[in-house]
């Protein structure tokens, strides 16, 4: 379980240092990310500001340590809009909702989060106007669509 963790983790850095930049508008090799194994739907991981990665079930059981918490990732559990359990979790530097089912983004989806530096939506069914509304509404972070189904 650690050991998964911690590969996780690496992963989880190594992706937060290459991406489809907002900035540059250029696409870089992300074949490495890592991803849930077959066997498992999804993972949910936090990461907390002494470098230490915790695995979770629910958003809600992280509430005691939310104020450690610098990042949280829930890939490939088939969600369809942005928890709303995540505003609890202001401290945030990074959110990575990555190979989700998520299609449309409102405005004030990521307004309780004035730490926020990089947010991933990789993979996930959002039209190319969604995007270009999000990115021209939110310029104080950076914002990963790489791999999306322009609808």
């Amino acid at each position: 379980m650690k050991l998964h963790a911690i590969l996780l983790f690496v992963g989880f850095c190594m992706y937060l240092t290459v991406g489809f930049s907002q900035q540059s508008g250029t696409q870089r090799d992300m074949s490495y990310q890592k991803q849930a194994p077959a066997n498992e739907k999804g993972v949910q991981l936090a990461y907390l500001d002494d470098s230490t990665v915790k695995e979770f079930k629910n958003l809600n059981e992280l509430l005691p340590i939310k104020n450690k918490i610098v990042g949280i990732s829930i890939q490939n559990k088939d969600l369809t809009a942005v928890p709303a359990e995540l505003k609890n979790f202001s401290h945030l530097t990074t959110i990575d909702l990555s190979h989700n089912k998520i299609t449309h983004l409102q405005t004030n989806d990521f307004s309780k989060f004035p730490k926020l530096q990089k947010l991933y939506l990789n993979d996930n069914p959002i039209s190319k106007s969604e995007i270009e509304k999000y990115r021209k509404e939110n310029q104080k972070h950076e914002v990963y669509f790489d791999k999306n189904q322009f609808q």
